[in-house]
């Protein structure tokens, strides 16, 4: 069984394989993939990982291994990479805001200058994922996680990070994010909506 229907609702020249490029990472970092199976509840992270270089990514790879996956397993991409021998990150952020608030786009903006790093928006299905433009090493990987959390404003319902997904990543020692819509616990493939520094919001597509 392939994926063709799956793949048949994909925007490619949106999705996140054709942003790799806008990273500020070498071409010839060796970049870690996981094909996972979902679990919300459970504290099992079942992935079966891969490495590419960055400079072999492209629109034919990725097409060719969504026909090729398990029906059953999504794609994600690891935020831990490597350059001759030496480990960072991508920073990445799971949002769970369905819509952005001018509070919140504030408090991400302020997340960016913090950082140093502007963010590629994309729409995931039900809500959005980031994706910071300029690394940052292992040990700041942490401290960025951490900063992630002081997002979702204290004794509000409506929170912004998806802190579950901090706590998976956290336990795992690395974040992840989506690039495939194989099962029906997802409603699409991403989509770029656009970079944080020049968004004035974002909402569903």
């Amino acid at each position: 069984m392939n994926n063709f229907n799956g793949l048949s609702k994909i925007k490619i020249n949106r999705h996140p394989i054709n942003f790799i490029s806008h990273l500020k990472i070498p071409e010839n970092a060796i970049l870690t993939f996981s094909d996972y199976l979902y679990d919300k509840q459970s504290f099992r992270d079942e992935r079966l990982l891969f490495d590419f270089r960055k400079k072999e990514l492209n629109e034919n790879w990725f097409i060719n291994h969504i026909l090729s996956m398990d029906p059953l397993y999504e794609l994600a991409l690891h935020s831990s990479f490597e350059v001759d021998g030496e480990k960072f990150h991508i920073p990445m952020i799971d949002f769970t805001a369905k819509r952005s608030e001018q509070n919140s786009l504030s408090a991400l903006r302020e997340l960016s200058e913090f950082w140093g790093t502007d963010f590629l928006i994309f729409f995931s299905g039900r809500s959005f994922h980031a994706y910071g433009v300029m690394p940052i090493t292992d040990i700041e990987w942490v401290k960025f996680m951490g900063s992630l959390l002081l997002l979702n404003v204290r004794g509000t319902t409506n929170k912004l990070i998806d802190t579950r997904w901090v706590g998976h990543r956290i336990l795992a020692g690395y974040s992840a994010l989506r690039w495939s819509n194989n099962t029906n616990h997802y409603k699409a493939f991403p989509a770029f909506l656009g970079n944080l520094s020049g968004l004035e919001e974002f909402n569903y597509q």
